[in-house]
């Protein structure tokens, strides 16, 4: 999945990225865990050119309709924009205060 978000973040060409998996798929033998989440993985990683590891927290939140809290203020700044098209509230740890954490639920 992160070889699809790193073509689409150097090239910003997701068909290119969309080739290059399904290349790397045609030649090797890939071990997933769950088929569907690496199918949301490769579509969400190149569409929101992420990278590999964020891929996969950004899928689980939108797999799950999470509320996602990060202090990875990278990782924010490119995923909030999008975020709720994804139906996925995400906060910024370390500017949020413990009142606000709180009332999270």
């Amino acid at each position: 999945m992160s070889w699809g978000s790193v073509i689409a973040g150097l090239t910003g060409d997701e068909e290119k990225a969309r080739r290059t998996v399904e290349n790397v798929r045609s030649v090797a033998w890939i071990v997933y865990e769950d088929p569907f989440f690496t199918e949301r993985s490769i579509n969400i990683g190149i569409r929101l050119k992420l990278s590999g590891f964020d891929t996969s927290i950004a899928t689980c939140a939108i797999v799950n309709s999470a509320i996602l809290i990060t202090n990875d203020k990278r990782f924010y700044e490119k995923f909030s924009p999008k975020a709720e098209e994804y139906g996925v509230k995400i906060y910024l740890l370390r500017e949020m205060t413990m009142e606000e954490i709180e009332t999270l639920s």
